[in-house]
């Protein structure tokens, strides 16, 4: 797939983690499938693009908002939405630069992985390892994520634990996109271009899904 399209795909995995933690903040549902993949992502170790981490299948809300976004109509009631998805970038350029930050993640992520043998990703034991995690190594750094949403739906625990899970995704999909080469003016100089390939890939998404191979690499 073209390195264009794998950031495209990088991009849209963060928009849909912070569509889903928008989502959960205010109370809505949320499509279980597209928050398994992911948090699925997060325990792939051996990927080397965007594409194998993320099957367009379950990424069509996050193409969708992405779509939104460089077509520059922007609801004012999606701007945390946005705000969330840029924070993702800003705290993957961080971890990037931190390897005893980054391999932490990942050691603690591999330590932990024998909990999707009996439960599914989404499940609270999972949710609520990953929000255990992302309190450890991603609240602690300079630059932070503020959340919007209902103070009675944020002050339940296990909604919290679901979005923590669903930021540590977002940042994730975050070091994909910049490990591709994925740049925040990219969305300014090539927004045009950006906007045709991910209208693209959102008509591909309808289609039958391929089968794909895994390749290496994951927090650094």
């Amino acid at each position: 797939m073209p390195i264009l399209d794998e950031r495209i795909i990088a991009m849209a995995a963060q928009f849909q983690s912070a569509h889903i933690a928008h989502a959960l903040a205010l109370g809505k549902p949320i499509s279980t499938p597209e928050f398994s993949c992911m948090l699925q992502a997060l325990y792939i170790f051996n990927a080397t693009t965007a594409s194998e981490l993320y099957p367009l299948v379950h990424l069509r809300s996050g193409l969708e908002t992405l779509i939104e976004f460089l077509s520059r109509k922007w609801p004012k009631s999606k701007m945390p939405l946005f705000r969330y998805a840029f924070g993702f970038g800003t705290l993957a350029k961080l971890i990037l630069k931190d390897s005893v930050r980054s391999r932490s993640i990942r050691d603690h992520l591999k330590k932990h992985q024998y909990q999707l043998q009996h439960f599914e990703v989404t499940h609270p034991n999972v949710t609520g390892n990953l929000s255990d995690l992302y309190l450890k190594t991603i609240s602690t750094l300079p630059k932070k994520i503020f959340l919007m949403g209902h103070k009675d739906i944020l002050n339940q625990t296990l909604v919290m634990q679901q979005i923590r899970a669903a930021l540590l995704a977002g940042i994730r999909a975050g070091v994909q996109w910049r490990t591709d080469g994925g740049r925040g003016w990219h969305c300014v100089v090539h927004r045009t271009k950006l906007l045709q390939r991910a209208q693209h890939l959102l008509a591909l998404s309808l289609k039958p899904e391929h089968n794909q191979e895994k390749g290496e690499v994951l927090w650094s």
